[in-house]
């Protein structure tokens, strides 16, 4: 019993912690961040549906062509000079699309 007791004191204590900012930390994520969107749309296409000429569908944004290249393994030269660009921060450029990718998706 006074393990679980003192498990939850733990978490009562971690719960009650301010989180930790890094200001330089932030800074350079920032400057990552604005410079993946200045190198790679996230804005997505239309296309003419494959179903029927005058139905539209959406088509992935060039972040999201960028992601899968780099899930399959399949990154160009051109990839890698943008993602070999980018400030340095404390995620990898590849975790930054990844991330870019899905935050896209979801808007």
């Amino acid at each position: 019993m006074g393990n679980i007791a003192t498990r939850l004191a733990r978490l009562e204590l971690l719960e009650a912690r301010a989180p930790k900012v890094d200001a330089e930390q932030m800074a350079q994520l920032e400057a990552a961040i604005k410079a993946l969107f200045d190198a790679v749309s996230m804005r997505r296409e239309w296309a003419p549906a494959k179903v029927a000429p005058f139905y539209w569908e959406e088509q992935p944004s060039d972040m999201g062509r960028l992601w899968e290249r780099i899930k399959a393994g399949e990154v160009t030269a051109d990839d890698r000079a943008i993602l070999d660009g980018l400030p340095k921060c404390h995620i990898t450029p590849e975790q930054l699309v990844e991330a870019a990718a899905k935050v896209g998706n979801e808007v």
